[in-house]
Formats: C-alpha cells, sequence, structure tokens
C-alpha cells in the first residue's frame, strides 16, 4: 500500500522574508517593505492558511488509511489483525507516528494519547485479575456501560477472549430510575441485547456472571442500569447479574503510582489520576459507541462516533498492535 506524501510540518511553516514581501501588496503611498506589525499579520494569516491546507493532507491521508487498511480491520479483533501484512501493519504505524509526533496542530495530543493507552492497558489487567479471583477465568462476561469504559472492555477483551465482551452504548441512564414515567422502546433494547448474545434465556441457562460496569459521579446512571435490566421488562431479578462502579470495585487493586513512562494528567496517584481522566471524558474521544441517549439507538448495534473517528481508528489499532507485539515478546521469552 502506499502512504500519500505530506509536506513536513517544518516546511509548512518556514516564511521567508522575500515571499512575505511578494505577498504583501503596499498602496503608492507606503513603503515597498511591510513594516514589523503588518509582517506579523502576514505572517500570522499565511501561518493559518497554512494550518488548513496541513490538516486537509493530513485528513486526506488518514482517508486513504481507512479506505484500504480499516476496511480490512473494521472490528479491530485479533484474526484481522493476524490477516494485515507487516507491511500493512507498518504503514498504520506510521500514520499513527505522524497524526501524534509530527502534527503541529494538536498541542499535546501524543501525550494524552499515549497515557490513555497506557491507563487502558494497566485497568484491564486489574479487572482481569479481580474478576478472575472473584469468579474464575472464563466464567464471567464483561460489558462496559455508555463511552468512559468502552476501549478498557476492549481491551480486556484481548485478555481473557473477545466473545466474553459486550458493549452497552446507554447513556445518561438516570432517566430509567423511574421507568414507570419513562416513555421509551423497550423492544429495541430487548432485540439489541438478543443480538449480541445477551438474551434472558441466555443469561440464564450459561451459569456465567455478567458484570456491568461504568465509571459513576453521584452513581444515578449505572443505579439507572441496574433498575432497567433488572426490571420484569429486561431480564428481571437475577443473581448473576452485578453492577460495579469501576473506581470502587478497582480499589483494592489499581497500582499506587502512576507508571514512569507516562507524564500524569493531574496527580501522582494512579487511582486519582485515572479517575481524573473519566472524570474529564479522556477515554470517551476512543469510545466504540457515540452517545447514545435513546433506547432505539441501540437496535443498529453500536454507532460508531463520527467527530473523533479518526482518532478512534488509530487509537483502537494501537491499543490492538501493542497487545499482539507484547504477546509476541512473551512468547519469545517462554
Amino acid at each position: 500500500m502506499r502512504i500519500p506524501n505530506i509536506t513536513p510540518a517544518t516546511n509548512i511553516f518556514t516564511y521567508s522574508v522575500g515571499a512575505m514581501k511578494r505577498v504583501f501588496k503596499p498602496s503608492s503611498q507606503a513603503s515597498a517593505v511591510p513594516t514589523a506589525k503588518q509582517f506579523a499579520e502576514m505572517s500570522c494569516r499565511l501561518q493559518n492558511s497554512d494550518q488548513i491546507e496541513y490538516k486537509k493532507m493530513l485528513v486526506h491521508e488518514i482517508d486513504e488509511v481507512n479506505r484500504i487498511l480499516f476496511g480490512r480491520i473494521r472490528n479491530f479483533t485479533i484474526s484481522e489483525y493476524e490477516n494485515l501484512t507487516e507491511r500493512e501493519i507498518d504503514c498504520l504505524n506510521e500514520v499513527v507516528n505522524k497524526y501524534l509526533y509530527d502534527n503541529p496542530l494538536e498541542g499535546n495530543l501524543a501525550e494524552n494519547f499515549d497515557r490513555c493507552l497506557v491507563y487502558t492497558d494497566i485497568v484491564a489487567e486489574c479487572f482481569k485479575k479481580k474478576l478472575d479471583s472473584m469468579y474464575g477465568a472464563g466464567n464471567y462476561v464483561f460489558i462496559p456501560i455508555g463511552r468512559s469504559l468502552s476501549t478498557i472492555g476492549k481491551s480486556l477483551g484481548y485478555k481473557i477472549g473477545e466473545d466474553s465482551i459486550k458493549q452497552l452504548p446507554i447513556s445518561n441512564a438516570k432517566r430509567f430510575l423511574n421507568l414507570e414515567k419513562c416513555n421509551e422502546d423497550f423492544d429495541a433494547l430487548i432485540k439489541y441485547l438478543n443480538s449480541i448474545g445477551l438474551s434472558k434465556k441466555e443469561i440464564k441457562k450459561s451459569g456465567k456472571h455478567y458484570i456491568f460496569a461504568d465509571y459513576c459521579d453521584t452513581g444515578r446512571s449505572l443505579r439507572g442500569v441496574k433498575n432497567l435490566l433488572t426490571s420484569d421488562r429486561i431480564y428481571g431479578n437475577s443473581d448473576n447479574l452485578h453492577f460495579e462502579d469501576v473506581m470502587e470495585f478497582l480499589s483494592d487493586v489499581l497500582p499506587k503510582k502512576v507508571p514512569s513512562e507516562c507524564v500524569p494528567y493531574k496527580y501522582p496517584d494512579f487511582g486519582a489520576d485515572f479517575k481524573s481522566m473519566l472524570a474529564w471524558g479522556h477515554f470517551k474521544k476512543y469510545s466504540l459507541s457515540d452517545k447514545c441517549y435513546s433506547l432505539n439507538e441501540t437496535k443498529n448495534m453500536v454507532i460508531k462516533p463520527e467527530k473523533y473517528e479518526y482518532e478512534m481508528n488509530l487509537f483502537l489499532f494501537k491499543l490492538l498492535d501493542n497487545e499482539m507485539k507484547q504477546r509476541k515478546r512473551l512468547d519469545l521469552v517462554a
């Protein structure tokens, strides 16, 4: 696959005095040489213009990767990754690096991206450790609610089996605290749950534990989901349904300090820093689903976000790429 070339950022933002003079057209009464203020104003206008052009070229390059490669790795599964060639994997990594580290338009994008990758993997490992100890490996299904834990669920799937992860794209679930006043299409939700292997019959006969998890601020949304799913309209009461707040559930297994390879977002304590990132929605940008305020929106599976689709695709690829490379290193050690 051929990746289109992008003009290097160092060339885009290099302007000569001669170029400025050619662009600036003085009146007959004005000096032929622009003043310092006029020069600065023109420099700003040219830079803004070239930033737009740079972004267009950058988006075009990612569009090419989306079209050619992400058409083959649509769901970011292990089997899809294994069918990519080494050259294709290198191309994807090249675009990630270009987007993150050679991009003069996005500020600290690379720092946030890398931190989210590392934290996602760490928290997924913590979930695995805690859930394995409570229910036994292979004896549970993990269902992130909404967007906050969506990518953490994806990462956990690489570690415990992708079939053991489901996504429940529900936003603002506190409205389900009073179902009598809730005018929603419950049949659409049931249809969606059935389509992903979470039918009432399947949950009862499997003997597994089903862990619905979310980040809680007030806790009302998690209580709303519990109230909805344990109602007679959906599952009814069941001993194998569990509803967990991520911070409370993992409080005894999260690491104490932020890893040395990461710049903390706000705090050196990992738990506090992770919670702060959740509260400010850092992980939502890479979520597999967009906001979903109506149960009717769930019927077509997870709704992929449009605003951050590029970042989501690149993030999910790197999450999978890191996992597969880590496996290869462990295989070599073994």
